[in-house]
């Protein structure tokens, strides 16, 4: 008898597809890819027809669905949000923080790690919509600075760039000064993912920065976002480095 499929995920780029195709390879698991037909501006790549095959449907053997799931959530790809944990999380731990009552972040910060995206990206949302929610969120990226966070300052940083609070960028730009080296390193790396909120400004000043792990890391940034670092070298001589910010502050 023919195997049964069930629709699975739909991948939302080639690399998070392949991944999946391996995943589900490495156990087994029989699949199939239905083809979305989907136009090549989607990617944000007019001309690149290439890619508009690969956006799929994934569809995996009925008998193995909940098998397929659990391997992609392991791999943190795609998971089902928690409510039970969701409403724990913001009942417990939140809704103490933005009412004052509670000042600890790292109890936040930690259930943010340990839990699924999914899970992870609805009680941010429940926060964001939440009185004084974007303030603590914006508490909350500096206080995970300089703490080896990046998985979690990368979940923050990519939601926080879907629904940016009010004044990110200046709240941002006005703590910067009164940071140590590691945050001011942390902070680059994040502002990759926060495109939304225009960070270039932020990133070249951080290309004068008297920290060469600072330095590397704006320009690997700003190299993230713009596919060119203008010949800009962390470790070149001072005056090598002007030459090259002053070609970002042009092309600002």
């Amino acid at each position: 008898m023919p195997a049964r499929f069930a629709l699975l995920y739909e991948p939302p780029d080639p690399y998070t597809l392949g991944l999946v195709r391996s995943i589900l390879e490495d156990r087994g698991i029989a699949y199939r890819t239905l083809e979305r037909g989907v136009s090549p501006t989607v990617w944000g790549m007019p001309g690149h027809s290439d890619f508009a095959s690969m956006y799929v449907q994934v569809l995996v053997e009925t008998e193995r669905l909940e098998e397929a799931k659990q391997l992609l959530c392991e791999h943190d790809i795609i998971c089902d949000v928690s409510e039970r944990l969701r409403a724990r999380g913001f009942q417990s731990i939140a809704a103490p923080l933005l009412s004052g009552e509670s000042d600890d972040l790292d109890r936040l910060a930690r259930y943010l790690r340990v839990n699924n995206k999914a899970t992870v990206h609805a009680i941010l949302e429940d926060i964001r919509t939440a009185q004084g929610g974007g303030h603590l969120l914006l508490r909350l990226l500096f206080h995970l600075l300089g703490r080896d966070e990046g998985v979690t300052l990368g979940r923050l940083a990519r939601f926080l760039n879907e629904h940016p609070p009010g004044a990110t960028r200046e709240v941002i730009a006005a703590r910067l000064p009164v940071i140590d080296t590691e945050a001011r390193r942390d902070l680059a790396a994040a502002l990759e993912h926060l495109p939304a909120i225009d960070p270039d400004g932020i990133l070249i000043g951080l290309l004068r920065d008297p920290d060469a792990s600072v330095r590397e890391a704006a320009i690997e940034a700003l190299f993230a976002l713009h596919g060119d670092d203008l010949g800009y070298e962390p470790d070149a001589s001072e005056e090598d480095r002007e030459a090259a910010i002053r070609r970002w502050e042009e092309r600002s």
